[in-house]
C-alpha cells in the first residue's frame, strides 16, 4: 500500500480580474443592493400598516419598526407581559 501526501497550493496573490468581469461585478453587487433596498422597505411599509394592537402582539413598538427590518438593533430587548399565555 502507497502513502504519500498531498498537497494543494493556492496562489500568493489574487487572480487579476479584468476591467470588464470588474464592471459586471460591480453591476450584480449594485443591483442586489438596490433589491435589497427594496425589500426593507417593503418591510417597514409593511409593518407600518399594522395597527398597534397587532404590532404589541409580536412585540414591536411603532418607533422599532424601521430599527428592526434594518437590523440595527439586534440587540434589543422583548418585554412579554408575564401573564401573557
Amino acid at each position: 500500500m502507497a502513502s504519500g501526501t498531498m498537497t494543494t497550493t493556492s496562489p500568493s496573490h489574487p487572480v487579476a480580474l479584468s476591467p470588464g468581469l470588474r464592471l459586471v461585478q460591480y453591476g450584480r453587487d449594485l443591483w442586489r443592493a438596490y433589491w435589497a433596498h427594496r425589500a426593507r422597505r417593503a418591510g417597514i411599509v409593511l409593518l407600518s400598516s399594522l395597527d398597534d394592537r397587532t404590532l404589541a402582539d409580536i412585540g414591536l413598538a411603532r418607533c422599532e419598526i424601521e430599527a428592526v427590518v434594518r437590523q440595527k438593533s439586534r440587540q434589543r430587548l422583548r418585554h412579554y407581559a408575564p401573564d401573557w399565555q
